[in-house]
């Protein structure tokens, strides 16, 4: 961005820039306060902070329309329309931008302490902005059909087209530039069943592109548990190779001004809330570190030929005007006629000042212009926070009366079966008492009965011709049992004569025992 390379030059801009670096420390202040307060809740997912058009989530199989503040979770694959563009945070430093018709698939695993992401791009224009360093033992990779990207706290620009290859069958074309920190790309594709890697240093400020034909590519899973264990799924590691063993074209990237443009946009909208501005100038940094930052992506800029690239233009002070020579009284030197030299010269220092003036007039309303935009971007921060810390205080309110209600249900409930035990208690002692008395009410008529039959019967005396007189009997419903010496039991029918039988006396229980018949 030329304003933003111009802050340098001229001392009327030096309170513009103290002032535009006062709006960026105080929305960094804020930027902090917020990432402190919502890094407790933070857990391994992302979040849309921003969406300009329609564009989709893929989720288990079911499309969903993406909307800002929604969450994207490990597996999750998001799609930007074709003329749509979004951007996602991921652990409160991670940022995204992707710009339209772009797809990419999110993993996130690990712990919000030990982070461990890839990003697959599997078509379209994605800016990274990863504003802290990483931690030993954490990961960030970003990962097209061809390519491999390994961040530690780098800000990067990934393209992934599909273009015609050699063979005039699909072929995809990886573009890759570091804009901001130091990055290693990897090339990894397949030669039978060898898989190649290619691998080279990529500093800030450079920039290439990879093009592998479709035979080449390994799929989406190879290539991923590639990434992540080091083996594919068949279990085969990389190889190091050079770009020619691996049989990749290696190029110059071509991200095309239009979308330069849009990313320079998001980059200086996404100032207030980094500390960018404040980090170290790197090792070919001339110590503006925001200036530097986007002198490289105008370096990815294309122009027409024969023209230099934007980064090699550089914008040169006119030379200062001779100072005026000490005023002499007019009576003591005549003026002499100016010559048309001196005509000429006096025209164009004249001309040359006013396009100073000028310059230095654009570049304050272009500062301005900045620092109206990022405070506008502050406010609209702030509000952000706000309305964010007003859902989580109602969304509390809401979960304690949930929690409340849920415990007075609990109570409730608790209560009901506490009362249907004692109700069921209750029933069986009722149940049990009934049944007592009603057996003690038949034991009581079946007594009544036999007495009463007994008082019918009157007493009984044994007939006078019985040979076994003197015999013990018992007496069962009216009848007299007998048992002799040798244990014989039986009757005397009524012509008196003697009846052997076979008689239990424990069952039936007789009504009357008696001991003998004398």
């Amino acid at each position: 961005m030329e304003s933003i390379k111009k802050l340098r030059i001229g001392d009327k801009a030096i309170p513009i820039i103290i002032a535009l670096v006062a709006v960026v420390v105080v929305g960094m202040i804020a930027a902090v306060v917020y990432k402190k307060q919502d890094k407790v809740e933070t857990q391994r997912t992302a979040r849309i902070i921003e969406i300009n058009g329609p564009c989709s989530v893929l989720r288990e199989g079911a499309t969903i329309n993406a909307v800002v503040d929604m969450p994207l979770y490990s597996g999750d694959t998001f799609f930007s329309g074709v003329n749509a563009s979004a951007r996602i945070m991921i652990d409160d430093d991670k940022f995204i931008y992707l710009d339209a018709a772009t797809r990419i698939n999110f993993t996130a695993t690990g712990t919000p302490e030990e982070t461990h992401t890839v990003i697959f791009v599997e078509t379209g224009s994605m800016l990274t902005e990863v504003k802290e360093k990483l931690a030993e033992g954490e990961s960030f990779d970003i990962v097209t059909p061809n390519t491999d990207m390994e961040i530690h706290g780098t800000d990067v620009l990934t393209k992934v087209t599909i273009v015609e290859g050699s063979d005039g069958e699909p072929a995809v074309e990886t573009d890759s530039a570091v804009l901001q920190g130091g990055t290693v790309l990897n090339t990894i594709v397949a030669d039978g069943e060898t898989i190649m890697k290619a691998s080279e240093n990529m500093a800030a400020g450079s920039s290439n592109s990879i093009t592998s034909e479709n035979g080449q590519n390994l799929s989406s899973e190879e290539l991923l548990s590639l990434v992540q264990t080091g083996l594919t799924t068949n279990g085969l590691p990389a190889q190091d190779a050079t770009y020619a063993e691996a049989g990749v074209r290696r190029g110059e990237a071509d991200f095309g001004n239009d979308l330069l443009d849009r990313v320079e946009k998001v980059l200086q909208e996404s100032a207030l809330e980094s500390e960018l501005a404040g980090r170290a100038p790197g090792a070919d940094s001339d110590g503006n570190g925001l200036a530097d930052y986007f002198d490289n992506v105008n370096a990815l800029r294309q122009q027409p030929e024969g023209e230099q690239r934007v980064a090699d233009a550089q914008t040169v002070e006119p030379a200062p005007a001779e100072p005026e020579p000490d005023p002499q009284p007019v009576e003591a030197v005549e003026e002499e006629p100016q010559s048309a030299d001196d005509e000429e010269a006096a025209r164009l220092a004249q001309e040359q000042e006013a396009a100073r003036l000028a310059a230095d007039e654009q570049r304050t309303q272009e500062i301005l212009a900045v620092e109206a935009a990022m405070a506008q971007v502050a406010e609209q921060e702030a509000a952000r926070i706000a309305a964010e810390q007003e859902a989580a205080r109602v969304a509390a309110e809401e979960e304690a009366a949930r929690l409340a209600a849920e415990e007075a249900q609990r109570n409730a409930d608790q209560q009901r079966r506490e009362q249907a035990q004692r109700d069921e208690q209750e029933a069986r002692e009722r149940e049990e008492r009934e049944a007592a008395e009603r057996a003690a009410a038949e034991a009581a008529a079946a007594e009544e009965a036999a007495r009463q039959q007994e008082e019918e019967a009157g007493p009984s005396t044994p007939p006078s011709d019985v040979e076994e007189e003197g015999d013990p009997y018992i007496e069962v419903e009216g009848v007299r049992i007998y048992t002799d010496p040798e244990g014989q039991t039986y009757i005397i029918n009524d012509d008196g004569i003697r009846e052997d039988i076979d008689y239990d006396p424990v069952d039936p229980e007789p009504t009357e025992t008696v001991v003998s018949t004398t």
